[in-house]
């Protein structure tokens, strides 16, 4: 089995798709996975230190080789959608701040008119 078809087998494994892959381990473009899943290059050093940073229980002497199972450990199985469940989370929370954000903004816009409405109160008198 080629590197191709080993980081193929690993990014289906994870569910993922070929960008959020490269999202995930914190590629720039997607571009290098896509020349390793085509073919044209194939896994480097760097990268596999990316990968097996972002994703401990992924067993480097598969990926690069073929030898031994994908994962190290099927009890830590799990831990292979913990980078995806805490993008999750940080995701959400971005969300809930830009709601924050966008009701203080109203509340400002709100206090600008009241602010306003008074300066030509002042004027009346």
């Amino acid at each position: 089995m080629s590197h191709s078809e080993r980081l193929k087998q690993l990014i289906n494994n994870l569910l993922e798709s070929p960008k959020s892959f490269s999202d995930g381990i914190g590629l720039a473009s997607p571009t290098t996975v896509y020349d390793i899943l085509g073919g044209r290059r194939d896994i480097t050093p760097a990268l596999m230190r990316k990968i097996t940073e972002t994703y401990p229980n992924i067993n480097p002497e598969w990926l690069l080789k073929g030898e031994g199972p994908m994962i190290l450990s099927e009890v830590k199985k799990d831990a292979l959608n913990e980078p995806k469940s805490e993008y999750n989370s940080l995701k959400e929370a971005l969300k809930e701040k830009d709601l924050i954000i966008e009701n203080l903004n109203k509340i400002i816009e709100h206090q600008q008119v009241l602010i306003d409405q008074m300066g030509l109160l002042k004027n009346i008198k």
